[in-house]
């Protein structure tokens, strides 16, 4: 296996910008200080230390005392009176994360990977990260529970290649990737027999685990380098949350302090500098802490009441102020919504009838097919009596003779169209699990449909949102037809128009909101900042729903497509069909199988629409979701502004 480096790493790719945490992972992701090493250095045998620490000026260092009081305590549990490494070397000193021998030792592993939550965040994570960056594979969630070890290796090659282009994994790649991840300093054992069975339930968390580590050390490294490269090395490490933010994206002062008091103390660790004169320098620099934290307190307290005068002027202006009522606006805005509807309504009601008339014309293409199968059945017994005939009549030795030879050559045939039966058996075959699997996922559709009615209240017929309406979806998964699995109920026909009735009704219920909130908002709009965040959530939802709109006219486009291509398919087969009949009929036996294999494939395409279409009802169910919480923040609003027109309008008049 060739040693790698780390290196060539693209820091604005956008799989690299960025560093996941995991609250539940104790063990923090690896660093490789504020520079990685160059290639020469981890090509040779003696690795430098990679620490943990942040490069610093020699005279800034102090040099480590003969005693002092107890050492800090590590990140990790130390293992003897010195501070341990993740990477096992000789006892004299701390030892580096990088290089040496085996990195992979026997410590346990502190992280929870037989939570399911842990791993299914940990896929999450992984999967994020192949896609950003660009995986030549397909990979997706029920591949990542459940992966075959050519996956695997797949993905562990691709994230080791991230890290140095010139790795690849050889004719052995349990042993290559062991190597790879003690060189890497991976600080935990993963074993061989877990390389041999990587799909087992007990083997894949702590492989899924690894991954998850390399994509946090190239998630790290691409934010360190693209800080550095900016001159903010220290914003990137210590990487705010959003809500460590001040308003406008600035960092928050007293949690950057905080972050830069961690990092010194973790440099002085590192550096086993002397305990008093590390205690005295923390010391002081926690009363600098202090001292500007207190600095920082005041300067917020201040604006804070900067705010509350302004707060207060603004209400005497509400109080003040009037306005024309936008409600003419709103409702010409509702018209032009509800046209768009029922524009797009008849657009999906004309693809239907469309697609109907296609149907009956593959019915007819089949049942012309059944007449020429009997026409050839015909012939064949006219064969049959015709070779009957030849019998009976005398025979030469000449053509004896050559009645064999005819014979070994169809004899000859006969095996190669039987193997080729047996092929196209075995193709039939495969083509019935395959729509075996895709009716198991049009069911389990069904299902978690019918369960997300429940939880919207649309199932039974009786619930609050039904109206009398039956919203369950059930499906036969042995009929042969689109209609015969789903019933009498079509989702896009019954079940969709009745989902569509449910929008209207709170979609009329979100305009007389808003109509109320308008009349609100006029004497409002000036100082009120919840009618902005109303009007920036009204704007969201109604590009949603043009997003929706728009991937339902592809969706319709895509359908025609895919209904004129099963017209070529059919007419390409009745070709084929005419081609056989003027040949030998044993052909036709074999022609006869690639049209059943093309009507499976027509089946499973019929499958996967069915699919689609779940997908679809899922799409709005999850944006009647949005439209109830906008419903709800709607209503919050309205109430507060009734509120505080009570108040104003119960507060006695001055004298």
């Amino acid at each position: 296996m060739k040693r790698f480096a780390f290196e060539n790493i693209d820091p604005n790719h956008p799989s690299q910008r960025g560093s996941e945490r995991e609250s539940s992972s104790k063990i923090p992701a690896p660093t490789t200080a504020s520079k990685l090493l160059p290639p020469s250095h981890l090509m040779t045998p003696c690795t430098p230390r990679l620490s943990f620490a942040f490069a610093h000026p020699p005279d800034t260092l102090s040099k480590p005392g003969p005693s002092g009081p107890p050492r800090r305590l590590s990140l990790m549990p130390p293992a003897s009176s010195t501070r341990s490494s993740m990477c096992p070397a000789p006892p004299v000193g701390r030892q580096s994360l990088a290089g040496g021998k085996g990195a992979i030792g026997s410590k346990a592993d502190p992280r929870p990977i037989s939570s399911k939550a842990y791993q299914a965040r940990c896929a999450e994570s992984v999967l994020e990260y192949l896609l950003a960056a660009g995986f030549d594979r397909s990979v997706n969630r029920k591949v990542l529970a459940m992966p075959s070890s050519k996956d695997f290796f797949r993905m562990a090659e691709f994230l080791l290649a991230r890290i140095d282009p010139r790795f690849k994994l050889g004719a052995k790649p349990d042993d290559d990737l062991v190597a790879a991840l003690k060189w890497v300093g991976y600080p935990f054992s993963i074993s061989k027999n877990a390389l041999h069975s990587v799909g087992t339930p007990h083997t894949w968390p702590p492989l899924l685990a690894m991954l998850h580590w390399l994509v946090q050390l190239l998630n790290y490294h691409a934010a360190t380098t693209t800080a550095a490269a900016a001159g903010r090395v220290d914003d990137a490490h210590s990487a705010p949350s959003a809500s460590a933010s001040a308003p406008g994206g600035a960092v928050n002062p007293i949690r950057r302090m905080f972050a830069e008091q961690v990092r010194a103390g973790y440099r002085v660790f590192m550096s086993e500098e002397d305990d008093a004169a590390a205690e005295a320098g923390s010391h002081a620099a926690m009363e600098e802490f202090v001292r500007r934290s207190d600095a920082v307190l005041d300067d917020v307290r201040r604006r804070i009441a900067q705010k509350q005068e302004r707060v207060q002027r603004l209400q005497e202006q509400v109080r003040q102020a009037k306005g024309p009522s936008r409600l003419e606006a709103v409702v010409a805005r509702r018209a032009a919504v509800v046209k768009e509807v029922g524009d797009a309504e008849r657009r999906a009601a004309q693809a239907r009838a469309e697609r109907k008339e296609l149907e009956a014309a593959l019915a007819e293409k089949r049942a012309e097919l059944e007449e020429r199968r009997r026409a050839a059945a015909a012939k064949k017994a006219e064969n049959a009596r015709l070779r009957a005939a030849v019998e009976a009549q005398g025979v030469t030795a000449t053509e004896v003779e050559r009645m064999m030879t005819l014979k070994t050559q169809r004899e000859e045939a006969r095996r190669a169209v039987m193997a080729a039966r047996k092929e196209a058996e075995k193709e039939a075959w495969a083509a019935e699990v395959e729509v075996a699997r895709l009716v198991a996922q049009v069911e389990a559709g069904a299902h978690e449909f019918n369960a997300l009615a429940a939880r919207r209240m649309l199932v039974p017929e009786t619930a609050k949102r039904a109206h009398g309406m039956q919203y369950d979806v059930s499906v036969n998964p042995r009929a042969d037809t689109w209609a015969d699995m789903l019933g009498d109920r079509h989702p896009k026909a019954d079940i969709r128009a009745g989902l569509a009735g449910v929008r209207r009704a709170y979609e009329e219920k979100r305009a007389l909101r808003e109509r109320q909130v308008a009349e609100a908002e006029a004497q409002v709009e000036q100082a009120q900042s919840e009618a902005k965040d109303a009007r920036a959530a009204a704007q969201h939802l109604e590009k949603m729903r043009t997003l929706m709109e728009q991937d339902e006219r592809e969706e319709i486009l895509m359908r025609q497509k895919h209904m004129e291509a099963m017209v070529v398919k059919v007419s390409e087969n009745e070709r084929r069909v005419r081609q056989v009949e003027q040949g030998r009929s044993d052909e036709i036996s074999h022609l006869e199988h690639h049209l059943k294999v093309a009507v499976a494939e027509s089946r499973a395409e019929r499958r996967r629409e069915v699919e689609e279409m779940a997908q679809a009802l899922q799409r709005v169910t999850r944006v009647d979701g949005l439209l109830q919480v906008h419903e709800d923040s709607l209503s919050h609003t309205v109430a507060v502004v009734e509120e505080s027109c009570n108040r104003e309008t119960l507060q006695p008049l001055p004298e």
